[in-house]
């Protein structure tokens, strides 16, 4: 009895010991882990498992927070989560993570606060004076079809001073559209100086009045386009004149010329001397002016780049510097070219018809050379050494990565640019854009109408097409250049060249010494007297007088930075083809404007926004109704059905993964059990 005394108190002190230590183990692992969550909350990590990385912000995004040197409040109007549609849940459920996403890039610069106007009275009135309003959306719910008002604005506020108000944001579910959207204006409220941009610009001549055009016409401009709110949060546009001689003022580093034309030679002094200094020069030029009157009637007129009496040619001067401007215009033959839409009767009624009309069309982002065996089958061609030369020839319709970020616009009776061959002595130069081999150049006829005078839509748009596949079946196929870039150490196209002089100015008159006129009149078949005294000095400048209005020595090669941008067409950016006034026939250019801010961000060398276009999304989510389908199933069941295949869906993923997870675990025990059975009795157990 007394001899188990002992072992009990040691026992019993062992089991003390061992529930201490247990106690002080689960405090530690207490303490370990509420560490571990306070140092969580304050520095979070991230991981985009997405194939694309569609939940990533662009480096883009990142360099406008990181200059964000104040706090950035954005005010979210949303409607209550639960009063969205179907529809426009997943949208709203993106837009968050975004919003989520920059706040926890900017490092606690940027708040979000929400608020929802539909259920606060004070809420919905500050709205409504910020400018935001609800937008009605249908909503479909069983058989029953109501509407709703949903708010979906923001309002960013930058250091107390700065304010951009977003009136709504459409729903998508793609983040990187959102992403789009959302950096410009971040970057617009927090910088404290826009970039300046010089413009020129030339209104299109409007067609003389006559039975096609009874009524007179408006110039169509390019007013809209610089007014766009978009451009000029980001840019600040000057107009630049130079029809008194001034050459472009030096503080400009880039400078737009909207479709050039009667260009003197004193002007294209003056673009060569802005080049040679160092300047980035675009060009977005076109051959002919289009007008589409009513009746879907079109009227042409050339476009002459030089002035009368110009004796040295613009195009020649692009060539110096290695640009090949065509002067014709561009007929592109492919599945992807826009159709002509127009009114037609079909058994007394009016309906809009539409033809493909190869004079406006896309560049397509396919690479040719891979096509080769396509295009030559097209084309009849049986040989195959022709076809490697396609192979080898044939490049891609986008040629550039900066170009596979640009809003892809659709051009509208382009011209041709290309590349000089070769390029001059330290010039660089890429092709950025370019048709498909199914392309060819030509003058454009009086009409260039698919459908005639529309009496007979068919029979015209029948013989508009045979006159164009006749072209193209005399010649090769070839690709021209739709976009060019060069860049590098240019030569002046002046130099060995007389300075024009300037319009204003004239020559002075040199005076003559008295003591060069002769006395009397010389004799016939007599010699010249001689002059006396010392000769005359000359003028220092053949351009204008000595003085401050004289000219800066001439410019022969250009300074670090020069660039030039040549677009081989300007109508995708014309007043009438950006404001969609066609209506529902059209045409409208709905990219144009998105098209000329990334050319403006790359030109600017504004590397900031350069990045956000060139960001793809694959939607890669299984789907729960196939586009067959949906034609199909009536449209009183569609929302029934679709919740229906939701339920199932979400039912499989939330049974599937468990069972299999089981299963797994059944199949482990199974075979470590069968193991141990082995080892049990090669041992004799």
């Amino acid at each position: 009895m007394n001899g188990q005394a002992p072992h009990s108190a040691a026992s019993a002190s062992r089991e003390a010991g061992f529930v201490l230590g247990l106690v002080i183990h689960v405090a530690l692992l207490v303490v370990i882990l509420g560490m571990v969550l306070f140092l969580a909350s304050r520095w979070r990590a991230r991981v985009d498992l997405t194939a694309d990385r569609v939940y990533t912000l662009t480096d883009s995004t990142k360099k406008v927070l990181d200059r964000i040197e104040q706090r950035l409040l954005v005010e979210a109007y949303f409607s209550a989560d639960e009063e969205l549609t179907a529809a426009t849940r997943e949208g709203r459920r993106t837009l968050r993570n975004v919003l989520d996403e920059y706040a926890q890039q900017s490092r606690g610069r940027i708040a979000v606060q929400y608020f929802d106007p539909g259920s606060d009275t004070a809420v919905r009135k500050r709205a409504e004076r910020l400018g935001i309003q609800a937008q009605r959306v249908q909503d479909l719910q069983g058989t029953t079809l109501s509407t709703k008002d949903i708010w979906q604005g923001l309002r960013f506020r930058y250091g107390g001073q700065k304010q951009k108000v977003q009136a709504f944001l459409g729903f998508d579910d793609r983040p990187a559209l959102y992403e789009a959207l959302l950096t410009p204006i971040l970057k617009a409220v927090t910088v404290t100086e826009r970039p300046r941009i010089g413009v020129m610009q030339w209104a299109c001549e409007p067609p003389s009045t006559s039975d096609r055009f009874p009524r007179p016409e408006a110039p169509k401009g390019f007013s809209r386009l610089l007014s766009i709110e978009d451009l000029g949060d980001r840019y600040e546009f000057v107009n630049v004149d130079l029809q008194k001689g001034q050459l472009v003022p030096d503080e400009l580093r880039t400078l737009i010329l909207l479709r050039p034309r009667n260009l003197d030679d004193r002007q294209k002094y003056a673009l060569d001397q802005f080049l040679m200094g160092g300047g980035r020069l675009a060009i977005f030029a076109d051959t002919d002016d289009v007008s589409l009157g009513q009746a879907r009637v079109l009227d042409v007129r050339r476009v002459g780049y030089d002035a009368l009496g110009s004796t040295l040619r613009f195009v020649d001067q692009l060539a110096h510097y290695g640009a090949v401007l065509h002067e014709k215009a561009l007929v592109d033959a492919t599945t992807g070219a826009l159709r002509f839409s127009f009114a037609m009767n079909v058994a007394g009624q009016t309906a809009i018809g539409g033809v493909p009309y190869p004079y406006w069309f896309p560049p397509q982002d396919i690479d040719w050379s891979a096509r080769a065996a396509d295009v030559a089958r097209i084309r009849g061609v049986t040989d195959q050494a022709v076809v490697e030369t396609y192979r080898r020839v044939f490049r891609p319709g986008i040629d550039h990565e900066a170009a596979r970020g640009f809003a892809t616009p659709v051009f509208f009776w382009p011209c041709a640019v290309d590349l000089a061959e070769p390029l001059p002595a330290g010039v660089g130069g890429n092709v950025l854009m370019r048709s498909s081999p199914f392309s060819i150049l030509e003058r454009l006829p009086q009409s260039v109408s698919p459908i005639g005078d529309g009496s007979d839509p068919t029979a015209a748009n029948q013989a508009f097409n045979a006159r164009i596949a006749e072209v193209m079946a005399h010649e090769p196929p070839q690709q021209h250049g739709l976009l060019v870039a060069l860049d590098g150490a240019f030569k002046s196209y002046f130099d060995g060249r007389p300075i024009p002089p300037r319009p204003d100015v004239k020559q002075p008159v040199q005076a003559k010494d008295p003591l060069e006129e002769p006395i009397g009149e010389p004799k016939e078949g007599g010699d010249a007297p001689t002059p006396l005294g010392p000769p005359i000095e000359q003028g220092v400048n053949e351009a204008g007088p000595a003085g401050k209005d004289a000219d800066p020595a001439l410019r022969t090669s250009a300074g670090t930075g020069a660039q030039l941008l040549i677009v081989a067409d300007s109508d995708f950016v014309r007043d009438d083809l950006i404001a969609g006034e066609y209506g529902q026939v059209g045409p409208v250019s709905q990219l144009g404007p998105s098209f000329f801010l990334s050319l403006l961000d790359w030109l600017a060398q504004d590397r900031d926004l350069f990045g956000l276009t060139g960001k793809k999304f694959t939607d890669r989510r299984q789907k729960v109704l196939e586009e067959g389908e949906l034609t199909r199933i009536a449209p009183e069941r569609l929302q029934e059905e679709v919740e229906r295949r939701q339920g199932s869906l979400r039912w499989r993923n939330a049974v599937i993964p468990p069972l299999l997870f089981v299963a797994f675990g059944v199949a482990s025990f199974l075979w470590r059990r069968s193991r141990k059975k082995q080892f049990l009795h090669g041992v004799g157990g």
